[in-house]
């Protein structure tokens, strides 16, 4: 994966909602950067990502679980 050529960040929130400001994945000038986000899909399933950068960047996501909502009686 090649380096970033700019600084920036991530922001991974749920489609069709405000963008938060909270950072997902924080990158620097030639540091590829990795980053943990736990994120709510829109009602749509989808997922958008804001790049808060001066450049573009290449970004590879995935899947790791899901949660579901438990109610008690």
């Amino acid at each position: 994966m090649p380096s970033p050529t700019g600084s920036g960040y991530l922001v991974a929130y749920a489609d069709g909602t405000t963008r938060p400001d909270v950072h997902s994945a924080d990158y620097t000038s030639g540091h590829p950067a990795a980053g943990a986000a736990l994120v709510k899909v829109g009602t749509d399933g989808e997922v958008d990502l804001y790049n808060a950068g001066s450049t573009a960047v290449d970004v590879d996501t995935d899947l790791l679980g899901d949660y579901t909502v438990d109610t008690m009686d």
